[in-house]
């Protein structure tokens, strides 16, 4: 199971008008919204001058709710509403050069081939809203003198009238490169799906187990944290842990949680008032279709953008003389092909949405088509099986590492010989002398003798023996692991490239 672990601390975006009069819209980190701040739909990258004096007024006091779920996620659209990213304002910030550094969800693919699941806290701190508010006498005298433009040009068309603050850890997992068999399987032992009030039973915990190992089995995975609300970094330690144990990384995102406060959340969404409520006169039109066409947009992007650069990635590789034996001559073709046809895909798309939103021709996306991709095979590890787990001298508390206590992992790992250069492996919950999140810089012994074993005379299994291609191999692979109760390993696949990709074992 490879593991990446990106911490991502931001606070994040949706459009939904609710009357002629008032809209609400989903924080974005580059938006200009801000409690008292003018907007305009029509320039979301525009700012304006504060052209209120108010006092800021909390409306409920207190955590009005905390939530924890647990699900499969089936598109990038309900990714981004977990993540709390706005598809719309995604759509104006991120397809015109200023999206890079909030383009999250680029790193996810939702193909036919890709299964992404999410574990999710949140708590709701409730609302702030601007009283006794009047005017700043720059902006008043606009009024007054009925200059429409001018005070829009100035303070927007519309104003902040309440925000709305929130708290939430999200950790997010991804396997690709699944047959369909695979999927479908995965999907069917998902039955752990639903919410919680941050104690799981006994079912689910077993269900969650079942599902992260089975998925650990097939493919790899990625995980990503999405910390938005605080500073973001107490949390981290606490979710070095088992990925597979849904009850651990649920306690880990609750204790950070609970120390927040509304000062500490992170805004999630603006309620705005047009300023006509307040004297202005100008007029405004209705953007609803641009935001929701530019919503769509959004997604179709990036899914297709990330089709493009996977293509781009997997001809790179299929190019190197020890993918071979991996992709054939048809494939290779497809491969070509396809790129040529996403990147037309990502071209129609962008121009798209160009005509939305400079000259709002915002048409139907449902012409948009993405062909399904074949994807071939290129992992370089294809299977790892843990035989047994056997401790020697580990009598000191959990997690205290002292001399002559260490730890035997028996792993079967299946992997393509043509591919990979060495396996090496760590321990993947951290102690307190390791400074890294989740992996041990210190090299570990690989054990060479079957006599090593360390509980009493067990007999060292079979050899699983070749695979029907030549390069396959199943081999056994001993690792003397410092210290007691792991929770799983962290195996180091370098390739011939000298190129290192990390896989997560459960161990449990």
């Amino acid at each position: 199971m490879r593991l990446r672990l990106a911490i991502l601390i931001f606070s994040l975006i949706a459009f939904n008008a609710k009357t002629a009069h008032s809209a609400q819209y989903d924080y974005h980190p580059q938006s200009v919204l801000r409690l008292g701040g003018g907007f305009d739909p029509s320039r979301p990258l525009d700012t304006f001058r504060r052209c209120l004096k108010f006092i800021e007024n909390r409306i409920e006091r207190g955590t009005v709710s905390a939530s924890f779920q647990a699900t499969v996620v089936k598109s990038r659209a309900q990714f981004l509403s977990i993540v709390n990213i706005s598809a719309s304002l995604s759509g104006h910030y991120g397809l015109f050069g200023g999206g890079g550094s909030f383009s999250y969800d680029s790193e996810y693919s939702f193909d036919n081939d890709s299964l992404t699941w999410a574990v999710v806290a949140t708590n709701d701190y409730g609302r702030a809203e601007v009283t006794e508010e009047k005017f700043e006498p720059f902006a008043e005298s606009m009024i007054a003198g009925k200059k429409w433009k001018q005070f829009a040009d100035a303070c927007g068309k519309e104003v902040a009238t309440q925000e709305r603050r929130i708290a939430k850890v999200a950790a997010v997992f991804s396997v690709t490169n699944l047959s369909q068999s695979e999927k479908e399987n995965l999907t069917a032992a998902a039955s752990f799906q639903g919410g919680s009030t941050g104690v799981w039973d006994a079912g689910a915990q077993a269900s969650y187990h079942k599902f992260v190992s089975q998925a650990s089995q097939v493919s790899t995975i990625k995980v990503s944290v999405f910390v938005i609300g605080g500073d973001g970094i107490s949390v981290l330690a606490d979710l070095a842990t088992d990925y597979s144990d849904i009850q651990a990384v649920t306690n880990a995102v609750r204790t950070y949680i609970a120390g927040l406060t509304f000062e500490k959340a992170a805004p999630l969404s603006y309620s705005t008032a047009r300023w006509n409520a307040y004297g202005w006169e100008g007029s405004q039109l209705d953007l609803t279709r641009q935001y929701e066409i530019m919503a769509s947009l959004y997604t179709l992007y990036q899914d297709a953008q990330k089709v493009r650069e996977r293509l781009q990635r997997t001809q790179e590789l299929a190019s190197r003389p020890e993918y071979a034996e991996r992709v054939s001559q048809t494939q290779r073709d497809k491969i070509s092909k396809n790129q040529d046809v996403y990147t037309h895909i990502v071209e129609d798309i962008l121009t798209r949405a160009e005509n939305c939103r400079e000259k709002r021709i915002c048409n139907s996306t449902t012409s948009i088509k993405m062909p399904v991709v074949e994807w071939p095979n290129l992992q370089p590890i294809s299977r790892v099986q843990v035989l047994g787990v056997y401790e020697q001298g580990c009598s000191a508390p959990p997690g205290t590492v002292t001399q002559g206590c260490y730890t035997l992992v028996e792993l079967d790992i299946t992997y393509d010989t043509a591919i990979v250069d060495s396996i090496r492996a760590y321990r993947t919950r951290p102690t307190a002398n390791e400074k890294i999140f989740g992996f041990s810089l210190q090299p570990q012994a690989q054990i060479t003798s079957s006599t090593a074993y360390l509980s009493g005379q067990t007999k060292r299994p079979k050899n699983a023996g070749l695979r029907a291609s030549s390069t396959w191999i199943s081999e056994k692979k001993d690792f003397l692991i410092i210290g007691a109760n792991l929770s799983g390993l962290t195996l180091l696949v370098r390739d011939k490239q000298g190129i290192d990709e990390p896989y997560f074992v459960s161990t449990k």
